[in-house]
């Protein structure tokens, strides 16, 4: 049987080379979760040991260790693994590494020619700078689905090129992903939540998340939306997600937590079982959110606040593999990441460096969304693309937003809450005027006189207000 990348991997590959022959030594290599980033890498493992050149593939975590000796077992790669508790095999040109145990031994190992980093965007952390600063000279492929840092600057510190494989909607588009619907509650308030090191501090988001009713019960949003469907549950702590497991157990459900600290038959077991259905609610924090395939997954459900749009994106992505039998994702979104960050397939523009403009800057959403089904169809459609139903000339359908409920997101929803804001800063009739002219207004600077002449009377109104409120206190 011959073994060949899909058309989308063999086009990064081919850059990635392209890259290498015109002298940068690393690249980073985005590809959308799901998209086969690690079966990629492995293929050029393969091919490059048949060269003789000694590969490394490396893992920031012990539980993608077995993931990806099966992918190189796919392959026919014969390898060794450097972690602890596995009898080394230093011999051999192919290695899979856990960077944590790469970093105590690799004196002790030849230097490779090739350096495969999985989940990339970890690199500034200490294990992959002592492993980067003895490496040596050496060609480094780094990969990932979200390569940003949690305070939003690039990589290009470690990386002379980027490599951009195609974008979670045309993966979606061409049947390597799975479709998805999302789902949120109209407001989250995290505005009395501090920070730390880039996110929220973990114990005042356990503390704001782990109530047992909050907005859109997590439980009962699942019964009514995708009820007995395999979901996933992303929750602040350890402790938190064992609350969400009972309280999921204590409706009838078959839910396990399951973390960092079982045993590693413990945690096989349970994926296992969630994958065959004799599991429906798998909960945890940071387990499965980022390089773990789990293909079974029908709904993904968040309940972890968070300022990362990679975290975002790495959760949300477990969901989008396909799975026979599976029709969509549903996304239970109970934290507001949806109106933060936008849709998961949104365009984002991934760069080594980012300005400041560029962190800020959205991408423009063009839908129609359907009043009936509430489906979302392209801009210009004259029908819904799910019912039939005619959509009315100049109409502007709103969702309903039912406190304690969870409603449908869409890119017409975040399109509206990002014109709003726009519109809200910008402050002279010079850049309403800008806003008008995108917008296709007629008349752009007449509505600017317009929205200025109604702030004025919002604020003398106001003033009026507290006039009269002072007399009275006199």
């Amino acid at each position: 049987m011959t073994i060949a990348p899909y058309d989308h991997q063999a086009v990064s590959i081919a850059e990635i080379r392209q890259s290498f022959r015109n002298g940068v030594m690393a690249v980073l290599w985005y590809l959308a979760t799901g998209g086969g980033k690690s079966w990629a890498a492995a293929f050029m493992i393969l091919e490059a040991i048949a060269r003789g050149k000694r590969c490394w593939f490396i893992v920031h975590r012990r539980e993608l260790i077995k993931q990806t000796e099966r992918v190189f077992a796919q392959l026919g790669i014969d390898y060794g693994v450097i972690a602890a508790g596995r009898t080394p095999s230093p011999h051999k040109l192919a290695q899979i590494c856990s960077v944590g145990t790469l970093s105590k031994r690799i004196d002790t190992l030849d230097k490779p020619h090739l350096v495969i980093q999985d989940e990339c965007h970890h690199l500034p952390c200490k294990s992959w700078s002592d492993v980067l600063a003895k490496v040596g000279r050496c060609y480094m492929v780094g990969l990932s689905a979200s390569p940003v840092r949690l305070d939003g600057r690039g990589l290009a510190e470690y990386f002379g090129a980027m490599v951009r494989g195609p974008s979670i909607r045309e993966l979606i588009e061409q049947g390597y992903l799975s479709r998805f619907r999302t789902f949120a509650p109209p407001t989250v308030d995290t505005s009395g939540l501090h920070s730390r090191a880039g996110d929220y501090i973990t114990s005042e988001a356990t503390a704001l998340m782990d109530k047992p009713a909050i907005t859109g019960s997590a439980v009962d949003e699942y019964r009514k939306l995708c009820d007995g469907k395999r979901a996933i549950v992303f929750c602040v702590s350890i402790e938190h997600s064992k609350h969400v497991a009972q309280q999921f157990r204590d409706q009838g459900y078959a839910a396990v937590h399951i973390d960092g600290t079982f045993a590693d038959e413990v945690r096989d077991a349970a994926i296992a079982d969630f994958e065959r259905g004799a599991i429906q609610i798998l909960c945890n924090v940071d387990l499965c959110g980022e390089g773990l395939s789990i293909n079974a997954i029908e709904c993904v459900i968040l309940l972890r606040p968070t300022q990362s749009l990679g975290l975002y994106i790495q959760q949300v992505g477990r969901g989008l593999r396909t799975w026979p039998g599976k029709t969509h994702l549903t996304i239970l979104d109970h934290v507001g990441l949806t109106q933060k960050f936008g849709l998961i397939d949104e365009p984002r523009e991934w760069a080594l460096t980012y300005s400041e403009d560029k962190k800020k800057k959205t991408a423009s959403v063009n839908v129609r969304v359907c009043g009936g089904c509430w489906a979302a169809s392209p801009a210009r459609a004259l029908r819904c693309s799910n019912c039939g139903k005619e959509f009315p000339v100049a109409a502007r359908s709103e969702l309903e937003e039912r406190e304690g409920e969870l409603v449908e997101i869409t890119a017409e929803t975040i399109a509206k809450r990002a014109a709003r804001v726009e519109q809200g800063r910008s402050e002279t009739i010079e850049q309403l005027t800008e806003v008008g002219r995108k917008r296709g207004m007629r008349d752009p600077a007449g509505w600017a006189r317009h929205v200025i002449a109604g702030r004025h009377a919002k604020a003398a109104a106001r003033a009026e207000q507290l006039k009269l409120a002072g007399m009275a206190h006199e």
